[in-house]
């Protein structure tokens, strides 16, 4: 093609074939759709084609300076360009690839032989795996950023730890130790979900014998027989619960008793004690323990109260005999 052209039409031919195969490249990667081994088989194919595209553009240059040389039309860009040195060989990325797909069989091949024997530029590749190795060192930078602020995090709170001194948890519960080891008995934990009071005090009957059936999963039990001592006796109660009035407002408060996931108190256990007829003994770490129901007979149901056992919030648990 190149012994009819000049050197001009032959530049310019070829800078039309490099910006249309800058397309042709974006578009074999595209279609590799991230696939490691089509995307790998993609850019050695590219690499392979720009080799001999390269080559193949210094040649027909050659010959259309040496045609302009015989008719004494020679310019210096042209001879510039007869003087560049040959493309370098294949890379051995692009020689592998060519022996993995078995010439011409997979789809990058299939897009190649499309375009004929024009190749993606050099500058269009760079550019590719620039924006590559552009978006890899960010989502590094921002893995070790968030790698840093969790150092950062757990240097905090350990130093918070320190300067605070014991955890609270741990002396509360090494004083409630101190109050049921004594007597032969042991802190056996209740689930933390709202009902942990009614779930004690069902495994408290079952374990003195009274309701040998119940469990933990009794609670609702538990907190049928508060709302109906409540509702049965309100003047004992409302001077207790922070100012409600005997009516609808005391009406809402014995309805989450009996059937929502509310925490309950002291209020609750002094219902529980009359409904149930039973004695209570609720252990604290600060203070001396809490007697309920005196007047009732047999042994008294044995709790636990915490402050700190849980950051939710106040939590009661159940005094087993130790093994």
């Amino acid at each position: 093609m190149a012994g009819s052209e000049s050197v001009d039409e032959v530049k310019a031919r070829h800078k039309k074939e490099i910006k249309a195969l800058d397309g042709t490249g974006r578009k074999l990667i595209k279609q590799a759709n991230k696939n490691k081994k089509k995307v790998a088989e993609a850019e050695a194919r590219i690499a392979e084609m720009e080799v001999e595209t390269k080559d193949r553009h210094r040649r027909e240059l050659e010959e259309a300076t040496e045609a302009a040389a015989g008719d004494g039309d020679v310019d210096d860009a042209s001879e510039s360009a007869a003087k560049s040195p040959p493309s370098p060989p294949a890379t051995a990325a692009a020689e592998s690839a060519a022996k993995t797909t078995g010439g011409g069989g997979s789809e990058v091949d299939g897009v190649a032989d499309g375009v004929g024997a024009m190749s993606v530029s050099m500058s269009a590749e760079d550019r590719e795996k620039e924006k590559r190795d552009q978006k890899r060192a960010k989502a590094q930078r921002k893995r070790e950023k968030q790698r840093e602020k969790e150092a950062e995090r757990e240097q905090r709170i350990a130093k918070e730890k320190e300067e605070g001194g014991p955890d609270p948890r741990i002396v509360e519960m090494d004083v409630l130790k101190t109050q049921v080891a004594p007597r032969g008995f042991r802190v056996s934990e209740i689930k933390a979900d709202g009902h942990c009071l009614y779930r004690a005090v069902a495994d408290q009957l079952s374990l003195t014998g009274r309701r040998p059936g119940l469990t933990e999963e009794s609670y609702p039990l538990m907190r049928q027989e508060a709302a109906r001592e409540l509702r049965s006796s309100p003047s004992e109660y409302l001077p207790f619960l922070d100012g409600l009035e005997e009516g609808e407002e005391f009406d809402k408060y014995c309805v989450k008793v009996e059937g929502s996931a509310e925490w309950g108190g002291q209020v609750e256990l002094q219902a529980l004690c009359s409904a149930l007829r039973v004695p209570m003994e609720v252990f604290s770490a600060m203070s001396p323990p809490l007697l309920l129901g005196q007047g009732y007979d047999g042994p008294p149901l044995l709790l636990t109260y915490h402050e700190h056992y849980y950051a939710l919030g106040s939590h009661y648990n159940s005094v087993v005999p130790a093994p």
